[in-house]
């Protein structure tokens, strides 16, 4: 993960006065000579930075360790991760057919499956694992 600090636009983005490289291994921090910047600026920037890489390091091993899909029938509490998940914009959720304005259609969790809407028939009969174990919360 790699950012850059200073006046940045899109004419000198390559000219930004401070580059700040993080990682699990350590940080760099690259500077103009004629910066200044000072030091519990450059530690704090990239404390953030290390955290930041190292949650999506986390979420990206907890989605490969859990990514079995889960089949219907779902318990209750399975449908009540699936349908917050839907609604919550994490990710994009599952989506039916695009309605008649272009808007898609939204999938609800039922214990038999997915419907695209109430009273309808089941168009889906699995989901990520993580997302009806709440995990994808953290």
């Amino acid at each position: 993960m790699s950012v850059r600090i200073g006046e940045v636009s899109p004419e000198n983005i390559a000219q930004a006065a401070v580059h700040v490289h993080a990682s699990r291994a350590g940080v760099e921090l690259h500077a103009d000579p004629d910066v200044t910047l000072e030091p519990i600026q450059a530690r704090n920037f990239a404390a953030l930075l290390v955290r930041g890489a190292d949650e999506v390091e986390r979420m990206r091993a907890r989605r490969r360790s859990t990514d079995e899909p889960v089949q219907a029938p779902w318990t209750a509490d399975q449908v009540a991760s699936l349908n917050t998940y839907q609604r919550a914009g994490v990710m994009h959720p599952f989506t039916g057919e695009r309605q008649a304005n272009g808007d898609e259609t939204i999938l609800i969790a039922t214990t038999e499956g997915w419907i695209t809407a109430v009273g309808g028939p089941v168009v889906q009969t699995w989901a990520h694992s993580w997302m009806a174990d709440w995990s994808w919360r953290r």
